[in-house]
């Protein structure tokens, strides 16, 4: 419900973004619970893709992405107007970037490995001897 009117109380802008802050993480939960289902990390390690899944991904991340981006910038706008600038890093660096690097470097890989894989490779069989698990204790 909009009332036509909007407050302009000295930090007013921050507040609001904290409140939007709720619903830009739902949507990412949202995108990742797919994403996370057909790009795994084993995917990642040995840079492999399904074409049409990682297609499908991107329709899903790049909203996200963009939806990120603009909080991100909006955020660090708002909190400049009332306090210096390194009070907005070290919020976003304490509360944020961790998950924004997450989001965007599994969404960087999709764009990459889809643009440079040209046919539908065979999927990788892990070594089991390269499994982290199996390595001997190192004294």
């Amino acid at each position: 419900m909009s009332f036509g009117f909007r407050c302009k109380f000295p930090g007013s802008e921050v507040y609001e973004s904290m409140i939007r802050l709720r619903s830009v993480w739902a949507k990412v939960e949202k995108a990742e619970s797919f994403v996370n289902k057909y790009v795994t990390d084993l995917h990642i390690k040995y840079n492999y893709i399904h074409i049409k899944r990682g297609e499908e991904c991107l329709e899903k991340l790049t909203p996200i992405i963009d939806l990120l981006n603009k909080f991100l910038s909006s955020f660090i706008q708002s909190m400049n107007e009332i306090f210096p600038e390194q009070v907005a890093i070290e919020w976003l660096e304490t509360y944020f970037m961790k998950r924004y690097h997450s989001v965007n470097e599994r969404y960087q890989f999709i764009q990459r490995a889809v643009n440079e894989q040209r046919s539908w490779l065979p999927r990788p069989i892990p070594n089991i001897e390269k499994l982290d698990i199996n390595q001997k204790n190192k004294r």
